[in-house]
C-alpha cells in the first residue's frame, strides 16, 4: 500500500472531493495547500488536485492530476496501477 500526498486548495471543488473520498475510506493522506505553501514542485503544477502515491522510501510510484473515482483511487493505492 502506498502513502498518499494531495496538492490542492480549499477553493478547489475536486480537491475537496478527493479529501472527502480519502477521509470517508479511512485512508491516511497528507494535504499540501498550494496557497499556503511554496516549493519548486508546487510552482510547476499545471492543475490540481495533484495526487502522488509514494512508497516507503519516499519515491513517487505514480501521480495523478485531477479528480479521481473511488475505484481508480484504490487501484493506485493498492499498486494495481503503476507508471
Amino acid at each position: 500500500m502506498y502513502n498518499v500526498v494531495v496538492y490542492g486548495a480549499g477553493w478547489c471543488g475536486p480537491c475537496v472531493e478527493v479529501k472527502k473520498l480519502l477521509e470517508n475510506n479511512n485512508i491516511y493522506y497528507k494535504f499540501i495547500d498550494i496557497d499556503e505553501n511554496s516549493s519548486e514542485k508546487i510552482d510547476s503544477l499545471t492543475a490540481i488536485p495533484y495526487i502522488e502515491f509514494v512508497d516507503d522510501n519516499n519515491n513517487v510510484v505514480y501521480s495523478h492530476t485531477g479528480a479521481i473515482s473511488k475505484r481508480h483511487l484504490f487501484k493506485f493505492i493498492n499498486g494495481e496501477i503503476r507508471k
